[in-house]
Order: structure tokens, then C-alpha cells, then sequence
């Protein structure tokens, strides 16, 4: 699926809200090169970026926006449409 750059947070926000525990979100460029991923685990999640920067980070879900809105600075610098994909992990 794929979605505005100007949409990601509250894309992000209705999202997170929505999916379960273990569910994984993963945002990315068309070239699949640059994004960043969060999984849901018990009220805390897993960002992992990948791209300029790689680094994990395990955040509560209520200081997740500002740390996503940083990432989306940094790794979608010039891109105006992002790939979005969510899938269960097994």
C-alpha cells in the first residue's frame, strides 16, 4: 500500500491503534533501500531503522510519534510517497 509522505503520522497513529500484539508495520521508499519497521509487543514497541541510520529502539507507545516523525526526517528526506506493509510475526 502506499501513502503520502504528509499522511505517515496519522497513518501511523490509527495504525498502531488497530493492530495486535507481535504485528509488525513496516514503512519503506520505493526502492525498498531506506525505512523503518515497529512491532507491537505488550504496550511497549520495537522500532528498527534501517537506512542512514540502523538502530533498535524499545519506546512506550505514547512517545512513539516524536521518534517517528524524527525517523521520517531522516529517512524519507525527499520522498513523497512511502510503501507500507503489515504482517503477523510467526
Amino acid at each position: 500500500m502506499r501513502i503520502s509522505v504528509n499522511n505517515l503520522v496519522n497513518y501511523y497513529k490509527s495504525m498502531i491503534k488497530r493492530i495486535d500484539n507481535n504485528a509488525i508495520l513496516t514503512f519503506y521508499t520505493y526502492k525498498k533501500d531506506r525505512g523503518f519497521s515497529v512491532k507491537k509487543d505488550n504496550g511497549k514497541l520495537l522500532i528498527s531503522e534501517f537506512g542512514f541510520k540502523n538502530q533498535n529502539l524499545c519506546v512506550e507507545e505514547k512517545d512513539s510519534v516524536k521518534i517517528i516523525k524524527g525517523i521520517t526526517k531522516l529517512e524519507f528526506p525527499r520522498s513523497h510517497e512511502i510503501f507500507v506493509s503489515t504482517h503477523n510475526e510467526n
